[in-house]
């Protein structure tokens, strides 16, 4: 019925959340229409009790209800060519006309948006265009609705499905991004709606679930499994205990699939939408995550005061883990809530983790490149030392020595001006042995001496001048390197871009906490054991001819 409304959706929903009186919308939907005082009295009465029976819904039904409502309206737009002209004026005025009056979003990001909304399925649409709707304030013309632009944004991505909140996360690393808006698509991992949790007990597969004697409490949500306290009982068959229960969250294969489709449709974003893939396909089989979480125990990482939890059940589809049981770090470093005294210790901790970390990536080359706060708990020993459990790892890497050198000489380049004069060519020479060009370039044109022109060039573009004329740091500069490396058809070794996630995650800790900097200093002491007498030379001469 609501999908059959013959006049603005978006009013509807305004009418059916009980932001706007039904009388208006009424003569509004029909001033011109010809339609007899009796025709009015019928929509009206059918408007009032519309509402009735939809406040009487709860939250999460009235959800349904609208998101479906708008599905099937979008899908018969869409079957209707004569219809589709006023839907795209719809989109323009609901989606992207409190967009396009914050000065940050540029005309091109406008396009692409639309370009990209337009391919997605239209319940991915419909959810957007709900989440849009409900923006009310945002419609206004004054200055002051530019400040909410932002959380829209936030609010929009989020309704994306899981593709979207990976392309934030790619989208935060952009440089030429305003700050504010990376932070808001930085945390865009943290924001994502739970699935009901009868939903979620029918997805846990039948010989894990009649062994679970109770369901608890909702643990977390992200962007690809939702997690939930599950008690095992001995009653029946397993001796678990409590146990944290992960599964994948309902429709995100499919949702995954058919935004990773709409992104190719986009010129500036459809060379992403292959990592993209790459990135989220990775998290949809929970047994390689159980593995990985096996696997990262015996690292050097999971030593002394940092564990990574036990790991009892690892299939296609579900993940029981032991519980972690402590506090989450970040509510350990709330200062609301937290002393001086405890959340210094709590810090002093955290940078001995990141020395840790780091440690496993200058020695053996372990890349942990998924280090978020919200991926441990702090807890006790017995012998009450304080420590953090590891619950989650994302993806982690292992590289061989040559590549972890070549990407430690290229970080070591690029963190500060005289190096990327000093240094530049030392890294270079490392790139070019673990690197190649891809398929896409000419077999003629595919050799040592090609591959090192555009090493340079890339190097070049990613050291140069930001639009506000400052030159970047060493975290933006790296990233703009693989960015450049990507259009330059290089082939960087495989742990690349998990270093760039690696120097991300502790720099941004570290600022954010004003923790002991140990990234550049560990870096140039291995530097300094593994440097050649030739490269001694080249940077002792370099630094000379830099100073004259």
């Amino acid at each position: 019925a609501l999908s059959c409304f013959p006049g603005s959706m978006s009013e509807l929903v305004h009418v059916l959340d009980g932001q706007r009186d039904v009388s208006s919308l009424v003569n509004d939907t029909l001033e011109d229409s010809g339609v007899d005082q009796e025709g009015k009295e019928m929509l009206h009465q059918a408007l009032v009790l519309a509402h009735e029976r939809f406040r009487a819904l709860d939250e999460g039904m009235q959800e349904f209800v609208l998101t479906s409502a708008l599905e099937k309206a979008i899908d018969g737009v869409l079957a209707t060519p004569s219809a589709q002209t006023l839907y795209r004026r719809a989109i323009e005025n609901e989606l992207l006309s409190p967009l396009t009056r914050d000065a940050r979003i540029g005309k091109y990001i406008i396009d692409e948006v639309r370009t990209v909304f337009l391919a997605l399925p239209s319940y991915l649409q419909a959810r957007i265009l709900l989440t849009a709707v409900r923006f009310e304030n945002a419609k206004s013309e004054d200055t002051a609705s530019v400040g909410n632009t932002p959380e829209i944004v936030g609010a929009l991505v989020a309704q994306g499905g899981v593709v979207a909140a990976k392309l934030a996360q790619v989208l935060a690393e952009d440089p030429n991004i305003d700050p504010t808006y990376r932070n808001v698509l930085g945390t865009m991992r943290d924001e994502n709606d739970p699935m009901p949790a009868a939903v979620f007990w029918g997805s846990i597969p039948r010989p894990v679930r009649s062994r679970i004697a109770r369901l608890g409490q909702r643990l977390g949500t992200g962007s690809v499994k939702q997690v939930y306290r599950c008690e095992f009982s001995d009653e029946k068959g397993c001796d678990w205990g409590m146990c944290a229960v992960a599964v994948l969250r309902q429709h995100v294969e499919e949702e995954a699939l058919a935004s990773l489709e709409a992104l190719s449709f986009s010129n500036e974003l459809a060379p992403v939408a292959k990592r993209l893939g790459r990135l989220v396909y990775g998290e949809f089989f929970l047994f390689a995550e159980g593995e990985a979480l096996i696997e990262f125990a015996t690292t050097s990482i999971s030593t002394g005061r940092f564990k990574v939890v036990d790991v009892l059940h690892n299939s296609s589809k579900v993940l029981v883990e032991q519980m972690a049981v402590g506090e989450g770090l970040t509510k350990a470093l709330d200062s609301n809530i937290k002393s001086v005294e405890e959340m210094s210790a709590t810090k002093k901790l955290l940078a001995k983790y990141h020395n840790a970390v780091l440690d496993a990536f200058l020695v053996s080359g372990l890349i942990h490149s998924d280090i978020h706060l919200g991926n441990a708990v702090q807890s006790e020993d017995v012998n009450g030392e304080p420590g953090f459990i590891i619950f989650d790892i994302g993806q982690f890497v292992t590289i061989d020595g040559a590549s972890r050198l070549a990407l430690l000489w290229t970080l070591s380049s690029i963190s500060n001006v005289e190096r990327r004069t000093t240094l530049r060519a030392i890294a270079l020479n490392h790139l070019g042995r673990v690197s190649c060009l891809s398929p896409a370039v000419e077999e003629s044109y595919n050799t040592p001496k090609e591959l090192r022109r555009r090493l340079e060039n890339a190097y070049e573009e990613a050291i140069q001048p930001m639009e506000n004329g400052e030159l970047p740091s060493q975290r933006t500069a790296y990233i703009m390197f693989l960015r450049a490396a990507e259009k330059q058809h290089i082939s960087l070794p495989r742990g690349a871009f998990p270093v760039a996630k690696l120097i991300d995650g502790i720099i941004s800790q570290q600022e954010d906490l004003d923790l002991e900097l140990v990234f550049d200093p560990k870096i140039e002491s291995f530097l300094r054991r593994n440097i050649t007498w030739f490269e001694y030379a080249s940077v002792g001469w370099k630094s000379f001819r830099y100073l004259l």
